[in-house]
């Protein structure tokens, strides 16, 4: 758990200093998200005395339009992470000790910055064979991911995409060797254009790389796209990457604060792209 706050704190003040990660990829953009802070156009402001009066009604008029959605895999379109906390839970047990969630939540999203096997050993207080349990971790997991299928909402979503010829990417802290083969499984893998994994870039999700890279390979700005994630550490990192960022939380996620999010959303079946802050062909 500390060790996961430490390389937050870490991630933050790395976010901060908006270090540029290359430059061919589209830089951090913090100012999307205030409203008030974007100029309205002349006729939707009145003078009354010494004060500005902006008209609601018109305020959307001079917003960038909606070009690409951006995806998160591993709980957003499959849930794998309740899977995986399952499994790593029978592990625990079978050596006579409990996983906790709180230890387990604030590294979903991201990296390997939780060793499960490491923090195991130090509960019980004594040293384990890791293929033994990685081999035991791998049968719990493969039968427990083989029930699960498409999140609600994902297939339309997808498909609505596809008819508003939004272009539609992925941005995963997973490697493409787990991201892909899951997506042919599905039958969604010809939606995206563009794969951005973990293998790919130095630091994932809550750094931006993944996301700027996704822009930047659909060929968008950062506030013609839409982000759709299910995690804090992917919220964080899509939002500072200058994404309007839609959360659906999973079975575990929705223990997490996520109030951050642009919008919050039960499933992505509730997700009506017309209504989004951006203007429409």
């Amino acid at each position: 758990m500390a060790k996961c706050q430490r390389r937050a704190a870490e991630s933050t003040r790395e976010l901060r200093a908006g270090e540029a990660v290359d430059p061919q990829i589209a830089p951090i953009r913090t100012d999307f998200f205030s409203l008030e802070r974007w100029p309205w156009p002349n006729e939707s402001i009145n003078r009354a005395g010494n004060e500005l009066v902006v008209d609601p009604a018109r305020r959307y008029k001079r917003q960038r339009m909606l070009r690409a959605l951006i995806f998160d895999f591993d709980g957003l379109i499959l849930d794998t992470e309740t899977p995986e906390f399952r499994a790593w839970q029978q592990i625990y047990r079978l050596h006579g000790t409990e996983l906790a969630l709180e230890d387990w939540l604030p590294c979903i999203g991201t990296g390997s910055i939780f060793d499960p096997h490491q923090h195991m050993e130090t509960l019980i207080g004594r040293s384990l064979n890791r293929d033994e349990v990685a081999v035991a971790k791998g049968v719990f997991i493969r039968e427990l991911i083989a029930r699960e299928t498409l999140r609600p909402g994902v297939l339309a979503t997808l498909e609505t995409a596809r008819e508003r010829d939004l272009r539609i990417g992925l941005a995963s802290s997973s490697s493409r060797d787990w991201v892909e083969p899951h997506l042919h499984r599905l039958g969604i893998a010809a939606f995206f254009e563009t794969l951005q994994t973990g293998d790919l870039v130095q630091k994932v999700k809550p750094h931006p790389e993944l996301y700027q890279r996704a822009v930047a390979a659909l060929g968008v700005l950062p506030s013609e796209a839409v982000a759709l994630e299910d995690s804090l550490n992917g919220l964080r990192a899509a939002r500072t990457a200058g994404i309007f960022t839609i959360v659906i939380p999973n079975e575990m996620t929705r223990h997490l604060d996520l109030t951050e999010a642009d919008l919050l959303l039960e499933s992505l079946e509730d997700l009506d792209l017309a209504t989004l802050p951006f203007g429409h062909n």
